[in-house]
């Protein structure tokens, strides 16, 4: 069994509500804050794993919709939990695929989107989908150590959040646009430029992150044409 399992309390960690930010699993003193986005969800586990290539979970926390869920996110907090703890998810939630598309599998185990480590051991494909063969060989994240304080960025709760949306199409249509040849890396300067704290206006903040959400619609060749000139 790996380090840190060896005084597994025999009715597993402590677990409580958590935060629903920041996304993912958030190693904090002496706690492990685990959230995931999943809006239509019903039912939520987590799955916790000693090593990459344990065959079983050692304990799996079931979610309260009560008191595990803020608005479309579901968190539980695990106290005590070691780092590269390996874990997955399922999610239970409607079935109506011929309606709305959705095909929720609470047999089935999910890894997490928001992981930044994989352990690969036991992923075996066939068996991964087919949900009487799976028996917990799909993937699995792995809890990781924090990142240097040099590395972090402060995390801005959406509350606090102002967040502006530009038609880049719109933004660089005209010919006097220098930023359109510049390609999306000089359009980005110039949205940070632009939204840059100024003295004189008594702005203490500027924008921290530039997210492109690409969505298009050609009409004709031409319009193909300009936006790719454009982008």
């Amino acid at each position: 069994m790996s380090a840190g399992f060896e005084d597994l309390p025999a009715s597993g960690y402590r677990n409580s509500a958590a935060s629903r930010f920041p996304p993912g699993a958030t190693v904090v003193p002496e706690r492990v804050n685990f959230s995931i986005f999943c809006r239509h969800a019903t039912h939520a586990e987590l799955l916790l794993y000693a090593a990459p290539d344990s065959r079983e979970p050692f304990q799996v926390i079931t979610l309260s919709p009560e008191h595990n869920r803020t608005f479309f996110y579901w968190h539980v907090l695990a106290e005590d939990l070691p780092p590269h703890t390996c874990y997955t998810r399922r999610m239970g939630g409607p079935r109506d695929t011929q309606f709305t598309g959705r095909t929720f599998d609470p047999a089935n185990e999910l890894l997490d989107p928001y992981t930044r480590a994989v352990a690969t051991d036991l992923w075996l494909r066939r068996p991964a989908d087919d949900r009487t063969r799976a028996r917990h060989t799909t993937n699995r994240a792995i809890v990781t150590n924090p990142l240097p304080a040099f590395a972090m960025r402060p995390w801005r709760d959406l509350n606090d959040a102002v967040i502006y949306e530009l038609h880049v199409g719109g933004f660089t249509r005209d010919r006097s646009s220098a930023d359109a040849a510049g390609g999306a890396s000089s359009i980005r300067r110039s949205i940070v430029r632009a939204t840059s704290p100024r003295p004189e206006n008594g702005l203490r903040s500027s924008m921290t992150k530039v997210t492109w959400m690409r969505a298009a619609w050609w009409s004709s060749k031409k319009t193909k044409a300009r936006h790719q000139r454009a982008v």
